[in-house]
């Protein structure tokens, strides 16, 4: 979602790179209705009062997914995702 200003929200499934404009096809509308540019800048408010910072390196992903248990999935210290079941016994 972009909020641009206050007369216009852009939501979709793009990122803001060239693939995603000219090859990959994805979808993006724009929204002019005052009342809902101004509940989705509302709810882009509260969001952004209830995040906290997030760790982008390797290490800091890791220990994310670790702590949600991110699907079915675990990260190893190879750096390649594995299934929970064909994890490597861990030492006690």
């Amino acid at each position: 979602m972009i909020l641009a200003d206050d007369e216009r929200a852009i939501i979709g499934s793009i990122n803001l790179s060239e693939g995603s404009f000219d090859k990959r096809r994805e979808l993006a509308i724009e929204v002019t209705d005052e009342a809902i540019v101004d509940r989705l800048r509302r709810i882009s408010r509260e969001d952004w009062k209830h995040s906290k910072p997030l760790d982008l390196s390797d290490e800091g992903l890791a220990t994310d997914l670790e702590r949600h248990h991110v699907g079915d999935y675990a990260v190893v210290p190879q750096r390649r995702s594995v299934k929970k079941d064909e994890r490597p016994e861990t030492p006690r």
